[in-house]
């Protein structure tokens, strides 16, 4: 039996670019609520390039890992403050066979505890549309608080 053992992110880079992470990119129920609703490799070469060249973000893949195997399910973002001790978080679970079963609230608390250690930020917050619901609740469950623009998370 291929048993789930863990969620991990890794560095998302320009090589990790495939049709799958296309597809997701261009399906009107994953992008509803995404800035980008058509994408192409080129543009989304662009686009990973310029995060990666950006010293105040980062981007990671999110990864399922099994007994004999691991598999991406989407993607996460931080656009880091340092000047506030903030950062400001994304993401996107592509692939639609792991909706609505937790692995959003794992990812993003396993981004927010990287951030935490990795750049001793603390305070985080997102741009998150109120008619998202799943995300809501994935973001609530993960600790986040509702404000009046946005919902926060304060470790400290």
């Amino acid at each position: 039996m291929n048993k789930l053992t863990k969620i991990f992110l890794a560095k998302f880079d320009i090589y990790d670019i495939n049709n799958k992470y296309i597809s997701w990119l261009n399906d009107p129920d994953v992008n509803k609520y995404l800035e980008t609703k058509e994408a192409s490799k080129q543009s989304a070469f662009r686009y990973i390039r310029n995060i990666n060249y950006d010293p105040y973000k980062e981007m990671y893949s999110i990864n399922v890992e099994y007994t004999n195997e691991s598999k991406f399910i989407g993607t996460c973002t931080a656009q880091l403050d340092f000047k506030n001790n903030s950062c400001v978080i994304g993401i996107m679970i592509g692939d639609k066979t792991y909706w609505g079963k937790g692995y959003g609230t794992k990812a993003i608390e396993a981004l927010t505890h990287h951030i935490k250690n990795r750049h001793c930020i603390t305070n985080f917050k997102l741009a998150c549309k109120a008619e998202n619901i799943a995300a809501v609740k994935c973001y609530e469950k993960a600790g986040f608080k509702k404000t009046e623009i946005s919902l926060e998370l304060c470790l400290e």
